[in-house]
């Protein structure tokens, strides 16, 4: 008997079966330093700084959360995806390559003064976006030295895909151009970009122009999708600038609300001693660990309640006066439950960043992702979770009615989110509406 080998090859395709193909190339320049995007985490990969799987994986978030705004349940997004982007068991429809890269320049964010064991970061890298990169000095040894961050890179992206689908490609490129990056701490505006015919080419038509290209940018309040996608609010500054000037002055105006003085913590005192939080979590924290510090007895009126949590998880609280006394609690993690399981992470629905209009000129960007909170929280000290059978409060109109509170006139909801749009605004931010 003759032996076979399989069945009979599949028949030739006929030429009108035969699906049509497009090919771009694009410009691209980070504008920002780059930190990591290596094959080692946080690394910049000095001989393959920028590699075109770490593009593909971006392009693939942004394709989710632009063009998959039209999905209605998680099994349709899954079958469309895998489609034009493949699985484990089909072939992706999308080729990426990247060509003529311009390395740039690597340079530390921080150093160590001598007699000093925290770091001073150098111009142009705003600490509170880079301090995972600070590194670490312990008794006057560096144990860690700081990150190092390429600036100055460039490089052209070529692409080839379906033409049936360059619609939606062309919605992912210009959405990871706008709103993402490249490497690490992109959310919070390392690695940002500009390509020439993808980045916005108008200074007073922004809104206008953010509007035609990526639709509703301001919608519901929660994220009805299980996935993150673009659409809750994004904010502009009118006036533009360098992007690493734009990029510092909007961290810092996300700092301020966070932690600055007279908004989300009281003045400081002697050697510039950081003064009380506003916010409710460390007196949550104390509360719950039935211990204080003698100084710091917690305030009554705030709620047992964890509206940063909505910036992303984990959050370690660190309390200073833990060794004093050892009467405040040591170090918590609060990590996010979803689906009854606790999970390692939940990334910041919060975007803030320059928003490139040219290689040397940006606005300041502050976009929030419609993104699902988590089910409840847990918060660990000392591998105990001391919220275990009690509900968390993220959003809490509490949060927002005690004295001082951050949230309070911002959002009677007590929505942080909610509450972070609002004070931007005051900053002279204004919102892209429909």
């Amino acid at each position: 008997m003759a032996r076979t080998i399989g069945g009979p090859p599949p028949e030739k395709p006929s030429p009108g079966r035969q699906e049509e193909f497009f090919e771009e190339s694009f410009e691209i320049h980070v504008v920002t330093p780059l930190f990591g995007g290596g094959v080692t985490a946080g690394v910049v990969d000095a001989t393959n700084p920028i590699r075109g799987t770490s593009i593909r994986g971006q392009l693939r978030f942004w394709w989710r959360a632009t063009v998959g705004r039209s999905c209605t349940s998680s099994k349709e997004l899954y079958e469309r995806e895998s489609a034009l982007w493949g699985n484990t068991g089909r072939a992706s429809r999308v080729s990426l390559s990247v060509a003529n890269c311009q390395k740039g320049s690597l340079f530390p964010c921080a150093s160590f003064p001598p007699d000093k064991n925290f770091p001073r970061f150098n111009d142009g890298f705003p600490p509170y976006a880079l301090f995972p990169f600070q590194g670490k000095k312990a008794n006057g040894r560096v144990t860690q030295e700081p990150g190092e961050a390429l600036k100055g890179s460039a490089f052209t992206l070529l692409v080839r895909g379906p033409q049936s689908a360059r619609s939606e490609l062309f919605q992912a490129l210009r959405a990871w151009v706008c709103f993402g990056g490249l490497g690490a701490r992109t959310r919070k505006g390392a690695g940002s970009l500009y390509c020439p015919t993808l980045s916005p080419d108008v200074q007073d038509n922004l809104a206008l122009w953010l509007q035609e290209h990526f639709g509703n940018l301001s919608g519901d309040k929660t994220g009805p999708l299980p996935w993150p996608t673009l659409g809750r609010a994004v904010l502009i500054e009118k006036k533009s600038g360098d992007p690493i000037r734009v990029w510092n002055q909007a961290i810092n105006l996300y700092k301020d609300f966070r932690q600055g003085k007279e908004v989300g913590r009281n003045p400081g005192r002697e050697h510039n001693r950081p003064g009380r939080s506003r916010w409710p979590e460390a007196d949550a924290i104390r509360n719950l660990a039935g211990t204080h510090d003698l100084q710091h007895e917690p305030d009554p009126h705030k709620p047992c309640a964890f509206p940063r949590a909505s910036f992303g998880l984990p959050i370690i609280t660190h309390f200073k006066d833990s060794g004093r006394n050892g009467l405040d609690p040591e170090d918590t993690e609060l990590y996010p439950v979803k689906d009854k399981e606790k999970k390692d992470r939940m990334a910041s629905p919060v975007i803030v960043k320059p928003l490139a209009t040219d290689k040397t000129k940006a606005v300041a960007l502050i976009a929030v992702l419609n993104a699902p909170l988590p089910d409840n929280l847990e918060l660990h000290l000392k591998g105990e979770n001391l919220l275990k059978g009690q509900q968390a409060e993220i959003i809490t109109s509490a949060s927002a009615t005690y004295g001082k509170s951050p949230l309070k006139n911002r959002s009677p909801r007590g929505d942080a989110i909610e509450a972070l749009i609002a004070f931007a605004k005051e900053q002279g931010f204004r919102e892209v509406t429909s």
